[in-house]
């Protein structure tokens, strides 16, 4: 029982976090109290959203780095094509066809 209350799945009702806090006095109090909470929330959004620039520029670099690759990669292909097609003429004039 004691583990269920620990986890707020007790039998008692838990206090939302709202309530929980002493109420504010004036509407200039709520509405300070209502911007410290955006303050959070935006700060903690624009956390977010400098780690996701940050690995989109991981990415990016990454697949720069690939592509480089890849067009070296090309590049041994096309030539080993090349030689390929050569072999093959080489071979079909060696057998008279």
């Amino acid at each position: 029982m004691e583990q269920r209350q620990n986890l707020g799945i007790g039998s008692r009702p838990q206090q939302s976090p709202s309530s929980a806090h002493s109420a504010p006095a004036t509407a200039m109090d709520k509405i300070k109290a209502e911007k410290a909470r955006q303050d959070d929330a935006f700060a903690d959004l624009s956390n977010m959203l400098g780690n996701l620039k940050d690995m989109a520029l991981d990415m990016g670099t990454e697949i720069d780095r690939q592509n480089k690759s890849l067009d070296t990669f090309s590049d041994d292909v096309d030539e080993l094509n090349f030689r390929v097609k050569g072999a093959n003429q080489r071979g079909r004039r060696l057998l008279g066809k």
